[in-house]
């Protein structure tokens, strides 16, 4: 079958929805799986549930067959005192971190998921972070972007974290790694895409066009990045000034 057919003959089946918090008021903060072990971590306010793919799947069955469902209860599940802003698996599989919006980033072990889940690390940062994102290449590695617009850097080495952290005034709007982990692109407020190496020495600056419509110019903003082998793929946000 050729690629062309094979995508226009992809099914997707929708699965049965299932509640994650105690009330509606609670607002999802974020949803991740993990493939390896099969586990759904979902973090509603200042909780994080832990549910297992089969339980879902179960539940998908058991409809079809037209047999009574009980909502799943979490398999495990761990709070902490400030509210999820993210969670995010390692690119190994084997580490889950957890951004609250106290500005800690805090690392568990997800093969104690099933069991007795517990941070085995945690660490402060300077300011609240987007969405941390794994080294594909050293899953060990993890950058961010501050709400600050600094880009910095978290390596894990056993239960110690050491933190690396770009110049203040960076300007970092958005970031990704290239598909071995070997550079970091960063979009900035000034319309620059600027490569980091893991260390987050400076590569390369690429300057965006800027545009200009009559008397107010206008600046390009990357508001999302996407490295491919061979190309970046960006989407821009137009800011007039």
């Amino acid at each position: 079958m050729d690629q062309e057919a094979e995508v226009k003959h992809f099914q997707c089946k929708f699965l049965p929805k299932i509640r994650c918090g105690s009330s509606i008021e609670e607002e999802k903060c974020s949803l991740v799986t993990n493939t390896k072990f099969g586990h759904i971590l979902v973090a509603c306010d200042k909780v994080v549930n832990v549910y297992k793919k089969s339980q879902i799947y179960e539940i998908f069955t058991r409809e079809k067959a037209n047999l009574s469902v009980d909502a799943p209860k979490p398999v495990s599940r761990f709070g902490f005192s400030s509210t999820v802003s993210d969670v995010s698996v390692s690119s190994d599989g084997l580490v889950v971190s957890i951004a609250t919006k106290d500005s800690m980033l805090h690392f568990v072990d997800i093969r104690s998921l099933d069991t007795n889940p517990a941070v085995f690390a945690q660490t402060k940062l300077n300011a609240n972070c987007s969405k941390p994102m794994w080294n594909p290449g050293q899953p060990a590695v993890l950058a961010n972007c501050h709400c600050t617009g600094r880009c910095s850097g978290v390596e894990l080495k056993g239960d110690s974290i050491v933190q690396m952290s770009f110049k203040p005034g960076f300007g970092a709007q958005s970031l990704c790694w290239s598909s071995k982990g070997k550079q970091l692109a960063v979009g900035t407020i000034s319309g620059q895409i600027i490569n980091l190496k893991p260390t987050l020495d400076i590569a390369r600056c690429t300057a965006l066009q800027l545009g200009c419509s009559g008397a107010h110019p206008q600046q390009e903003i990357s508001s999302g990045l996407a490295l491919s082998n061979t190309s970046l793929y960006l989407n821009r946000r137009t800011n007039s000034r």
